[in-house]
């Protein structure tokens, strides 16, 4: 299974574990996966295989 890596902070972790972490997003407005270190919205992420 792939990772998926913030754009903002190169953590790197499982989908699932970025779903478990979701919260408001501003851009968006609308509650959905963010980066569990660094907070920033799933839009800001690349997901690699």
């Amino acid at each position: 299974m792939g990772l998926i890596v913030c754009e903002e902070c190169l953590y790197a972790g499982e989908k699932k574990e970025f779903e478990e972490h979701s919260d408001y997003c501003k851009e968006c407005l609308y509650d959905h996966a963010m980066c569990p270190k660094c907070k920033t919205a799933y839009h800001s992420a690349l997901i690699t295989e």
